[in-house]
């Protein structure tokens, strides 16, 4: 199937009342999971939890807090009291 045919198919799907900006959106999607799919044959694949270490990294870089403390901040409600 050539990239009208997909596009064609995309668009007989949408209801009849989409708008302009849907059907774009729409299309740019499939383009989007066209390209996955043509990466995953490639086997241009990364395992998930290495993605998630790639994240997580970038995150902490940006984020010295990351990951938030889970450790509430002491107030005089959460202060424990000494006899």
């Amino acid at each position: 199937m050539n990239a009208k045919d997909r596009a064609r198919r995309e668009f007989d799907l949408m209801a009849d009342e989409s708008t302009l900006d849907e059907v774009i959106q729409a299309m740019h999607l499939a383009a989007e999971f066209e390209r996955g799919e043509n990466q995953i044959r490639r086997g241009q694949v990364i395992a998930h939890e290495a993605a998630r270490e790639m994240f997580s990294e970038a995150r902490r870089r940006a984020d010295p807090d990351f990951p938030p403390s889970r450790q509430q901040p002491e107030t005089d409600q959460t202060r424990k009291r000494l006899p």
